[in-house]
């Protein structure tokens, strides 16, 4: 939840206030669960309230500004008609079984995916981890607490500033395009790795409200 924390930093009213305590509810849930999202949720379905986009002028706490709009362009040229908006500011879909979720409110841009679940924390697990960062040129693979110390995640991360999105570039929309386009072959990629070093090879989820745990 650290990162959606950071996401909400800015611009926050009442409706972002509700709607953060209606994610962490959620968030809470999946991990009582033992770190899977489970099926239903008891935190209940969002209220319609917050489904309704708010009007702003700067983007922050209502509308789409033009660097939203910008990125949901390029998300839709690297998946086109394949993302749902499960809430407004959050883009999912599930690309050769890679799950990937990208959060847009407030000043970030934050692009992610599950990666593994169910681990034990180790010191073999760390070092595996390790490598595969030394690995990876973009963005991250870091470790996520389960429900205790038989439930960690690995996710892949990518956050970078709305301000370094220029919507008038090439290079940006490009940019953009190409993570997204090669998160599931570089996922797929690091995962050969560290089951090659024996990491069990627990996929993470894509049932459900799976992009939760992302958050």
């Amino acid at each position: 939840m650290a990162d959606m924390n950071v996401l909400f930093q800015h611009g926050l009213d009442a409706d972002s206030l509700a709607r953060i305590r209606w994610l962490t509810q959620c968030r809470n849930v999946a991990i009582e669960a033992g770190g899977r999202v489970p099926s239903v949720l008891r935190a209940g379905p969002l209220p319609d309230s917050l489904n309704q986009r708010q009007e702003s002028s700067h983007g922050r706490t209502g509308t789409h500004g033009p660097v939203d709009e910008f990125l949901r362009g390029a998300l839709d040229h690297a998946y086109p008609g394949q993302w749902d908006n499960p809430m407004p500011f959050v883009a999912s879909l599930v690309a050769d079984g890679v799950g990937i979720a990208v959060f847009y409110l407030g000043e970030y841009i934050h692009i992610c995916a599950g990666v593994l679940e169910s681990l034990r924390l180790t010191g073999d697990l760390v070092g595996v981890l390790g490598e595969v960062n030394e690995a990876t040129a973009i963005g991250s693979f870091q470790l996520r607490r389960g429900a205790d110390e038989e439930h960690w995640w690995i996710v892949y991360s990518f956050k970078l500033l709305k301000v370094w999105i220029d919507p008038e570039s090439t290079a940006s929309a490009q940019m953009l395009v190409d993570v997204v386009s090669n998160m599931p072959s570089l996922i797929k990629a690091r995962i050969d790795h560290m089951t090659g070093k024996g990491i069990p090879a627990n996929r993470c989820t894509t049932d459900g409200p799976w992009w939760l745990v992302l958050m």
